[in-house]
């Protein structure tokens, strides 16, 4: 995967940007546009018909951008309709979506309910197709988000490895913090320095071995009384024995 720099053309600054889609997604990328003040028009699904999209001039020689902030299995439908009515250019950002009526442009980050600052925005990288990296900075010239270019063929890969990166530690973290309150009535409040610490971690971790504590240190004795004490949660004993497979793949336990 290949990082691109920012192009400092000015070139498309004045064309016309429009946003549909108001949920998670739609909100932040209408915030950035607040940001830095950019003007743009949010479409409603009312916005869609056929008179709607006509209204959608071309100015300055260029055509207007849409940007879907859609769900995935919306994404086709909403390009084709757009297309039969209108000559704007499409914009969506799905990783797993491939379409010919639209350029796509993935944020790798997890959105939620939380307004983001203008740096947080920044910083958000965007992956897009191989050669494509000129092309996001001609039609958000403003963006100064890192841009790393991906192979097609890697695509369902990357969404695969990306859904993992999203959820696993925050599913396990979940689930861990549960039985920590209900079997050992640790406060939630307590764990959060522990996990920020971790991220940290991860920050300034190169691609060596992560683990630590008695995987890392290899303690047979620590680690085969850890799996004994999570013998009533089989679900987590399972996924302890697959952190220790991982990482010290010679490790034999007795259960």
């Amino acid at each position: 995967m290949k990082d691109t720099k920012k192009n400092n053309s000015e070139e498309f600054l004045f064309q016309k940007y429009y946003i549909i889609g108001n949920g998670r997604l739609g909100r932040q990328l209408q915030q950035y546009f607040n940001f830095l003040d950019i003007p743009f028009k949010l479409l409603s699904r009312n916005d869609l018909n056929s008179t709607g999209l006509k209204n959608l001039k071309v100015e300055n020689n260029t055509h207007p951008t849409i940007l879907l902030a859609v769900s995935d299995p919306e994404i086709e439908a909403v390009c084709r309709h757009i297309r039969n009515h209108s000559i704007a250019r499409m914009l969506h950002f799905s990783a797993s979506v491939q379409t010919e009526y639209a350029e796509g442009f993935h944020p790798l980050y997890s959105f939620n309910n939380r307004d983001l600052s203008l740096e947080e925005l920044k910083a958000i990288p965007f992956i897009v197709d191989l050669g494509k990296s000129e092309l996001f900075r001609i039609l958000l010239p403003f963006s100064e988000n890192p841009v790393f270019e991906l192979d097609k063929n890697k695509s369902s890969e990357y969404h695969a490895l990306a859904v993992l990166l999203g959820n696993l530690p925050i599913t396990l973290s979940h689930i861990s913090a549960q039985a920590l309150e209900k079997n050992c009535g640790l406060p939630r409040e307590a764990m959060i320095p522990f996990l920020e610490s971790l991220l940290e971690n991860f920050k300034n971790t190169d691609q060596g071995p992560v683990a630590s504590g008695p995987i890392g240190r290899k303690d047979t004795k620590t680690l085969t009384a850890h799996l004994e004490a999570l013998a009533s949660d089989k679900f987590l004993q399972d996924t302890y024995k697959l952190f220790i497979q991982k990482e010290w793949p010679e490790y034999k336990d007795s259960l």
